[in-house]
């Protein structure tokens, strides 16, 4: 039963993503080598950015028609936004999943990184623009 409350629906959201992380960290040692542990928890990193970053431009964080600015630009903006971070996610996990575990933290953050500076330049971008 999935609970109808907003915040219900994040706090189980929450406990389950900290139960799997805790299973990964205790139940993983014995079940599997030290490098896929490894490589499951960093990969298990990314799923929140994946998760929040594609439900950013479906919410209504500030309803559309409060906004001053083109309701258009803006919701284009939103899905931008959303767009590099979910890429940016699965970077991450594809850098922990395939990349040599010497230079996989480095990359996955190097990718995100990416990400998180393409969304603020065209943050920028779209504040300076005239309109």
């Amino acid at each position: 039963m999935i609970p109808k409350s907003t915040l219900a629906r994040a706090l189980l959201g929450t406990a389950l993503y900290l139960l799997v992380a805790l299973a990964i960290r205790k139940l993983g040692p014995s079940c599997f080598a030290p490098d896929t542990v490894a490589r499951l928890g960093g990969m298990w990193i990314a799923v929140p950015s994946i998760v929040i970053a594609n439900a950013l431009p479906k919410k209504k964080m500030i309803p559309l028609d409060r906004l001053a600015s083109d309701l258009a630009e803006v919701q284009a903006l939103r899905r931008f936004v959303a767009w590099a971070l979910v890429l940016g996610g699965i970077g991450f996990m594809l850098a922990y999943a395939l990349a040599p575990l010497a230079v996989a933290n480095s990359m996955a953050t190097a990718l995100m990184a990416i990400a998180v500076i393409a969304t603020g330049m065209r943050i920028v971008w779209s504040a300076r623009r005239p309109g």
